[in-house]
């Protein structure tokens, strides 16, 4: 696997995530918890 730029893959995920929702508020939701995880995992110059 070639590694990934965390705010790329960030970025497609959150936009895939609101295209998916019909619930505004619990995708955004979902892309906050996202981004924890993420930062959790080391990825702390992620910016959303």
């Amino acid at each position: 696997m070639k590694p990934v730029n965390p705010a790329e893959l960030l970025h497609k995920v959150k936009s895939y995530i609101e295209k998916q929702s019909l619930n505004k508020e619990n995708s955004i939701n979902i892309g906050n918890r996202l981004i924890d995880e993420i930062k959790k995992a080391g990825g702390n110059k992620v910016v959303a």
